[in-house]
């Protein structure tokens, strides 16, 4: 059984072509990386692996199932699970408070519900998983703080608490360390790892920071014009001369 594939992935816009017959498999347990130039057609595939664009043509499958097109409340509450790059947290609940509120969005499709359930109080169980995960990545201190008072970093660290959650099997992460500093950045790093080592949860993430995906990746796939321009380790992006030559002139760095 494949864990989760592509497969001639294709959306068109009117005469655009955003992504174009791209095709990829992902191991079960893997941090897959997916760069590529600005306009490579990154954006427009994690929606359409998450469920908010339906494709023109070809499939998304996870553990062999069709999940193209489906609902995206649908696809998350079958263990595929995306933070974006603006985290979606609720300002005036403290970081405990999102994260609960976040599990019971895993069984619940309204947001309304899954706040009236939380102020109910009475799930125990639901707040002691709260705790744990706030432990486990590192957030004990910031417990009791209110998510907009927060920093960035923080921020984009909480939304990855609240999509852990969700109970994903896999994780899609949009631009996890955008804005961030150096500090703020391996912190986050080591987060990812923690996901995945100590919890099990595979990792897709899309990112510009060329840095961070090759310390982080074990597997990168280069998007480039919507297509599939290479796939390989680290060492092979770095050393591609497609993948050079397409970031010539960009501000990142392959290197």
């Amino acid at each position: 059984m494949n864990f989760f594939s592509v497969q001639g992935l294709t959306k068109k816009f009117g005469g655009l072509v955003a992504n174009n017959n791209i095709s990829m498999e992902v191991r079960k347990g893997e941090i897959r990386g997916v760069i590529g130039p600005n306009g490579a057609g990154k954006t427009t595939f994690f929606n359409l692996v998450s469920g908010f664009y339906r494709p023109t043509s070809g499939k998304v499958l996870f553990k062999d199932y069709e999940i193209s097109g489906m609902p995206t409340s649908k696809i998350a509450r079958l263990g595929v699970v995306r933070t974006f790059q603006r985290a979606a947290l609720f300002p005036d609940f403290t970081v405990l408070e999102n994260v609960s509120i976040a599990q019971h969005l895993n069984a619940n499709s309204s947001l309304l519900n899954a706040i009236l359930q939380y102020d109910t109080r009475h799930d125990k169980a639901n707040r002691e998983r709260a705790e744990e995960i706030v432990e486990f990545l590192g957030m004990a201190p910031e417990r009791d703080s209110l998510a907009g008072n927060l920093s960035h970093g923080l921020q984009r660290q909480l939304g990855a608490a609240m999509a852990l959650a969700t109970e994903p099997e896999l994780l899609m992460l949009d631009e996890p360390v955008a804005g961030m500093n150096s500090g703020e950045k391996a912190i986050m790093v080591d987060m990812i790892r923690k996901i995945r080592d100590d919890w099990g949860v595979t990792v897709l993430l899309v990112e510009h920071d060329m840095r961070t995906v090759m310390n982080l990746c074990e597997t990168i796939t280069v998007l480039d014009f919507g297509e599939k321009l290479a796939e390989g380790s680290p060492d092979d992006i770095r050393t591609n001369p497609k993948v050079i030559e397409a970031y010539l002139g960009a501000d990142d760095s392959v290197a």
